[in-house]
C-alpha cells in the first residue's frame, strides 16, 4: 500500500507539471500575463513540494541505513516505533525484529562465554589465549597465579605478562612460524617447574593457546624417589658388605678359632639386624606413602608409652640413660595404635642414640578440647641450628663434628615420624641446643572414631 501511495504521488506531481507546461504554452501563445504568473507559481509550488518530499525520503533512507549499520556492528539502539501509515513501517518493523534476534544471540553468546570463562577459572591448568596481533584476549586465574601477576582483562601485549625466556621463545615461534611447542620449563626465579604447551589454532579466528601445568611437586617427588633409592642402596651396602666379608673370612679358615668365630658371628648378627631394621623402615615409609592410615581407636597413652620404653630399656641401660615419663594414666587419645607405637618408638630410640652417657629422656603428654600432644626431650648432643630444618629428611644425619660419638641407625627414624605425623594431621615442633639436648613435640587434633 505504501509503495502504491508513493507511485500515485509521483504520477500526480508529473501530471500537474505536464498540465502546467501545456497551460504555459497556451498562455505564451495568447500572451496572457496573469495566466503565466499563475502557471509559474503552480510549477514552483509543485517543484518545491517534490523537493521537500524527496529530501524527507532521503533523510528517512539515511536514518534506516544508519540503523542497519548500527545493528550490524552490534551497537545498542532502541526500537523505532512508526505509525502504520508510514512509508517505511514494514521496513522499520523488520529491522526491529532483526535487532531483537541479534540481542538474543548476543545474550546467548555472552552467557556461553561467561560459563566457559568460569570453567577455565576453576581449572588447575593455566590457559592464555593470544591473537594474531600478539594481544592477550583471555587468561584464566590459574595462569595468573602461576606467573604471580594480575592479568588485565583488556587486550594487551602478551609480553606485559610473560617474562620467562623459554616460554617467550615458544610463543614467538607459534606466532611467527606457526609451530607448536611442548617442553618442561623451570622458572628459577619462582622455584617452579611447568609443563608448557603452545598450540597454534587455525580457524575462523586464528589464535595461539598457551597451556601451563605446574609439575613442581611431581618433579620434587621424582627427585625424592631417586634420592631415596640412591641413599637406600648406599645404606644397604654397608650391612651386606659386612655380612659377606665376615662370611668369606670364616670360610677362609677363621672359623677354626672359637674366639674369632664367636666375634664374627656376633658381627654378622648385628649387620643382619641393621639390614632388617632398614628394610622394615623402608616398608613403613612405603605404606605411609600409599596412605595406609589404618583404623583408629581409643588408646591409653601412658600404657603405650611405657610398653615402648620397656622395649628400649636395655639400649638405655647400656648408655646409662634414664627413661622417665610424666603422662597421666587417665589420658586416652584416639588414633592408630601401630602408627603411634612407631612414632613413640622412633622418638625414644633417637633420644637414646643421640644422648650423652648418664643422660636422661623425658616423655610428657597433655590435651585440651581441641588437641593433644606428645613431647620427648633428651639431654644429648643437640643439633646445630642450621641442620634443624633437615632432620626429618630421609637418611639425613646432622654434622656431629662437635662430638666423637658414633651413632648407628638407618637414618629413617625421624623421617618416618614426620610422614606418619603428616598422615594424621599432626604438627611437629623441634627445639635443640648443641650439647644441651633436643625436644620434639607432636600436636594432634582431637578426633573421634567416626571421623
Amino acid at each position: 500500500m505504501k509503495n502504491k501511495a508513493i507511485k500515485s504521488l509521483i504520477i500526480i506531481s508529473s501530471l500537474n507539471l505536464l498540465i502546467a507546461i501545456l497551460f504555459m504554452s497556451w498562455e505564451l501563445k495568447h500572451q496572457f500575463l496573469t495566466g503565466r504568473v499563475m502557471l509559474l507559481t503552480i510549477m514552483t509550488l509543485e517543484l518545491v513540494g517534490l523537493i521537500v518530499y524527496l529530501l524527507n525520503l532521503s533523510q528517512q533512507i539515511k536514518h534506516i541505513s544508519q540503523r542497519a549499520n548500527a545493528i550490524a556492528s552490534g551497537a545498542e539502539r532502541g526500537p523505532v516505533i512508526d505509525p502504520p501509515s508510514s512509508s517505511f513501517y514494514d521496513l522499520n518493523n523488520a529491522l526491529n525484529q532483526i535487532q531483537i534476534h541479534q540481542r538474543h544471540q548476543q545474550i546467548t553468546v555472552t552467557n556461553i562465554t561467561d560459563e566457559l570463562v568460569g570453567v577455565l577459572n576453576h581449572l588447575p591448568v593455566g590457559v592464555m589465549v593470544i591473537d594474531q596481533q600478539q594481544n592477550v584476549t583471555l587468561a584464566n586465574r590459574a595462569f595468573s597465579q602461576m606467573i604471580e601477576k594480575e592479568i588485565s582483562t583488556a587486550p594487551h601485549p602478551f609480553t606485559d605478562d610473560v617474562s620467562n625466556a623459554a616460554l617467550l621463545n615458544m610463543i614467538n615461534s607459534a606466532l611467527m612460524s606457526h609451530q607448536n611447542g611442548h617442553k618442561e620449563i623451570t622458572n628459577f626465579q619462582r622455584a617452579r617447574t611447568w609443563d608448557a604447551q603452545v598450540v597454534n589454532l587455525e580457524g575462523a579466528v586464528p589464535a595461539v593457546v598457551v597451556i601451563l601445568y605446574d609439575i613442581t611437586m611431581l618433579v620434587a617427588a621424582k627427585q625424592s624417589q631417586i634420592d631415596f633409592l640412591r641413599n637406600a642402596s648406599h645404606e644397604l651396602k654397608t650391612p651386606v658388605a659386612t655380612i659377606r666379608g665376615f662370611t668369606e673370612t670364616l670360610q677362609a679358615g677363621a672359623k677354626d678359632d672359637p674366639e674369632t668365630l664367636t666375634d664374627f658371628l656376633q658381627d654378622i648378627e648385628n649387620a643382619s639386624q641393621q639390614l632388617t631394621d632398614l628394610v622394615n623402615d623402608i616398608l613403613v615409609i612405603s605404606h605411609v606413602q600409599m596412605q595406609e592410615a589404618g583404623e583408629i581407636e581409643p588408646i591409653e597413652l601412658a600404657d603405650l608409652v611405657q610398653q615402648e620404653m620397656g622395649h628400649w630399656q636395655l639400649a638405655a641401660e647400656s648408655k646409662q640413660v634414664s627413661l622417665t615419663d610424666q603422662i597421666d594414666s587417665q589420658l586416652v587419645v584416639v588414633g592408630n595404635r601401630q602408627a603411634l607405637k612407631r612414632i613413640v618408638s622412633n622418638l625414644i630410640s633417637n633420644a637414646i642414640k643421640y644422648n650423652r652417657e648418664a643422660g636422661e629422656v623425658m616423655i610428657t603428654a597433655g590435651s585440651n578440647t581441641s588437641q593433644w600432644w606428645l613431647e620427648v626431650s633428651d639431654t644429648g648432643i643437640g643439633i646445630e641450628e642450621a641442620a634443624i630444618p633437615r632432620v626429618f629428611e630421609r637418611f639425613f644425619r646432622a654434622d656431629q663434628s662437635h662430638s666423637n660419638q658414633v651413632v648407628e641407625g638407618t637414618g629413617l627414624g625421624l623421617a618416618i615420624v614426620a610422614e606418619l605425623a603428616a598422615t594424621y594431621h599432626a604438627h611437629i615442633d623441634i627445639t635443640s641446643k648443641v650439647n644441651q639436648g633436643t625436644t620434639i613435640k607432636l600436636t594432634f587434633p582431637v578426633t573421634n572414631k567416626k571421623n
